[in-house]
């Protein structure tokens, strides 16, 4: 029969004994499954982040930005282009029309003129009959307003300074003439389809 003071004595050192392992395991067990779950979600974030990176680089939204300035002109055009242009064409034929009549040259003052254009005949025989009044010796223009009125017409507002001398008492005069200008355009080529004097005066028309 056995002592149970000896039992006491031999036993309770082995019972803990063995639940000290096994609590160390446990916990052991613990600390390795709490490093592995970190491990598992925060020991890999550099590899993440730059694969983020990537595909917001390569991402489409990120690039069209860049597209858009690049099928964008270097300069973008102004509204006033058109007008812009138009003014320098006209500017052309205001030119002919001051070295025809520098030059006298009825046929090609006519040809700046639409064959539409009112009176046409009494108008080249005005111009014809102030030229055997008068010597044209500078005709300077400025245009001072253009409008675009459709593809093929235009409104142009032009000062000339005129300066002239009288064939006959060989006196000399400077008048200024300001005219409203409507323009049609045929074959490329701009022409007079109608003309108004501001001032109301016929005399030293170019």
């Amino acid at each position: 029969m056995t002592d149970p003071g000896n039992f006491t004595s031999h036993t309770v050192p082995s019972l803990m004994k063995r639940l000290w392992v096994h609590g160390f395991l446990v916990g052991l067990g613990l600390v390795l499954a709490v490093l592995l779950a970190w491990w598992l979600l925060w020991g890999t974030p550099a590899p993440s982040t730059t694969a983020e990176k990537e595909a917001v680089s390569a991402s489409p939204a990120q690039q069209a930005p860049k597209e858009t300035r690049q099928d964008q002109p270097a300069i973008p055009a102004a509204p006033g282009d058109g007008a812009v242009l138009l003014k320098s064409q006209l500017n052309k034929v205001l030119a002919g029309i001051r070295e025809a009549n520098l030059k006298k040259d009825l046929a090609q003052v006519m040809g700046f003129y639409t064959p539409s254009f009112p009176h046409r005949r009494e108008r080249a025989d005005r111009i014809s009959k102030s030229w055997e009044l008068y010597d044209y010796l500078n005709l300077d223009f400025k245009i001072d307003e253009v409008k675009v009125l459709g593809p093929d017409l235009a409104l142009t507002q032009v000062t000339w300074e005129i300066e002239t001398r009288n064939r006959k008492t060989r006196s000399l005069n400077k008048v200024t003439k300001t005219y409203l200008v409507w323009l049609a355009r045929d074959n490329g080529q701009w022409q007079i389809q109608a003309l108004e004097n501001l001032a109301g005066s016929q005399e030293e028309q170019p």
